[in-house]
């Protein structure tokens, strides 16, 4: 079993191997360990600065952290840059940088290199970007060769055309993707390459919920307990499949399952209270939905649900206050998923 608890306990067994360490880390940063992960990566960097991997999800951990300025993630891929004069953490950075003109030289840069792995890495910054055909395009033309790169760049595919797949973004005039050839032979390397990682689980469940293939979900959810039974995202996607399956005190039991593990797991507080919401039991999911601030306080997006909750509960005044507030907070991209979800779109006529 490979637990958070196992892995913390492991760190002071190696704090001078810089090899596992940023595999340790990297494992917490995809677990959401977001600070523990910032702390292994940076002593990893301190024994090896030429560690690609470890500077990537350094700076992915920074990105992602509550508590983190985005421009931290930034500032760590250009300290990593500056230290390997990589490539690869060059067209990462691509992803988030905000000048159009510099962004787009910086891709056509990236699409001369002769190296297969930064063609890769650049489909994953192209994907963030809203170009989902140029992203599918590179990924295509490396796939044969794909099992001679390193297996971060297998991981990279996996994740990046599993992704497209399951948002059903085919780009005009290219062929939807052929889960059976480009797919599915993948993800099997992958599990050889990632024996014991959190990953290998995390793409399979994606490719199966993009299917509506509830009954391999639970397969793989419990195929993941197995060997990682405190990990609360395996336990929301468990709870999701039930609810597909119209199974919903099954989905409930591993909703709150899942909070139990982390209590912080706010997307499984929101699929639970509105389960309950759905069902008409307002005073359990107003009960859920007015813990959710206190649990994550620094999440706006949590507390945008609980605006969400209380405007359809006709606590107008509260809910508009409350989203206008925590919407002002939002950084760029997230202010984009927002504006895009349903869920928020009375909300917003109000900002």
């Amino acid at each position: 079993m490979v637990t958070i608890e196992s892995l913390l306990a492991e760190l002071p067994h190696v704090w001078e191997d810089s090899n596992r360490l940023t595999e340790i880390g990297i494992e917490l940063e995809q677990r959401s360990r977001l600070d523990t992960a910032s702390n292994v990566l940076q002593r990893a960097l301190e024994l090896n600065s030429q560690d690609e991997q470890a500077w990537i999800h350094y700076s992915f951990a920074c990105f992602r952290s509550l508590l983190s300025k985005e421009s931290n993630g930034e500032q760590a891929l250009t300290n990593g840059i500056e230290a390997t004069n990589s490539n690869r953490l060059r067209t990462t950075y691509i992803a988030f940088m905000e000048d159009e003109k510099r962004a787009q030289e910086m891709i056509d840069q990236a699409l001369l290199s002769e190296d297969p792995v930064v063609h890769i890495e650049l489909a994953g910054a192209l994907l963030w970007r809203g170009d989902s055909m140029r992203a599918l395009e590179l990924l295509r033309a490396h796939r044969e060769n794909l099992l001679q790169l390193d297996k971060y760049a297998l991981s990279g595919y996996c994740g990046f055309i599993t992704w497209i797949f399951a948002q059903n973004r085919y780009p005009d005039g290219v062929v939807a993707i052929d889960a059976e050839n480009e797919i599915l032979p993948y993800l099997s390397e992958l599990k050889k390459a990632f024996p014991n990682s959190y990953r290998r689980f995390s793409v399979l469940i994606q490719y199966y919920q993009s299917q509506k293939d509830w009954e391999g979900v639970i397969k793989t959810c419990t195929e993941a307990l197995e060997m990682l039974p405190d990990e609360e995202t395996v336990m929301l996607a468990m709870g999701m499949a039930y609810e597909n399956m119209k199974q919903d005190n099954m989905a409930a039991f591993w909703y709150i399952r899942a909070t139990g593990a982390k209590p912080s797991f706010i997307r499984a507080r929101i699929r639970l209270g509105l389960l309950y919401e759905r069902h008409e039991d307002y005073t359990m999911a107003e009960l859920v939905f007015s813990e959710i601030i206190s649990a994550l306080p620094h999440y706006n997006y949590g507390a945008l649900h609980v605006a969400a909750f209380l405007y359809r509960r006709g606590k107008t005044d509260e809910a508009i206050r409350l989203f206008k507030e925590k919407y002002d907070s939002l950084k760029p991209y997230e202010k984009n998923s927002v504006d895009n979800d349903n869920m928020f779109q009375a909300l917003l006529q109000h900002l």
